[in-house]
């Protein structure tokens, strides 16, 4: 019901070469179940997607990552440019070698303007530490970009499906006009030869 859009990222996960794959969704589990791929876990998601159904899931590649299971995360989804254009794409967000491109990235995507950086000479007294708050920083930043990601391509299935079923309601449109044309025309025919018949006929007498 969503047009190509899942047959687009089902071909892009199978170029990915020496990967093992988490799944977020049914239908990734499904498809990587069939074409013989590892899949180490997979997660249900609703259509709401919300952070506590995708925080699981962000969680268990964390956790991969750092206990090394995996020396790389990138995540697979369909990114939403319109309502017309979703486009398979592949992110890699462990090791996070530019967080600050990313971070930039990511504000962009939420069309946030850069931070402006200001000195203050106030006493300031953090609540836990500040170097406590930084260190949960890179994790947080993590599970909020999984979760746009799921977002993303729960945005771009609603839009394909949206296209699909107008594409489709259009096309049965079309053909029931020209079935409707046809059926006229020969009911026109019909009635022009049974007049034909009895004026024949008619005249004939």
């Amino acid at each position: 019901m969503a047009g190509a859009l899942n047959g687009n990222l089902i071909r892009l996960a199978a170029e990915q070469q020496n990967a093992v794959f988490v799944c977020i969704g049914r239908k990734g589990a499904q498809a990587l179940a069939r074409s013989g791929r590892k899949v180490l876990a997979d997660f249900p998601v609703t259509d709401r997607a919300n952070f506590n159904e995708v925080r699981p899931a962000a969680e268990y590649l964390l956790k991969a990552f750092t206990e090394g299971t995996v020396d790389t995360v990138e995540v697979l989804f369909a990114h939403f440019k319109n309502t017309m254009v979703q486009t398979p794409r592949v992110q890699q967000l462990l090791p996070a070698d530019s967080l600050v491109n990313q971070a930039r990235e990511f504000r962009a995507k939420l069309g946030l303007p850069e931070p402006k950086i200001e000195e203050d000479e106030r006493d300031m007294l953090f609540e836990p530490s500040a170097g406590e708050i930084l260190n949960q920083l890179p994790a947080l930043f993590f599970k909020q970009a999984v979760h746009q990601a799921v977002l993303e391509s729960k945005a771009s299935e609603f839009s394909a499906r949206m296209v699909a079923m107008k594409a489709a309601t259009d096309n049965a449109k079309k053909i029931g006009a020209a079935l409707s044309l046809e059926y006229n025309k020969a009911r026109q025919a019909a009635i022009t030869q049974e007049i034909l018949e009895l004026t024949a006929g008619a005249a004939a007498q």
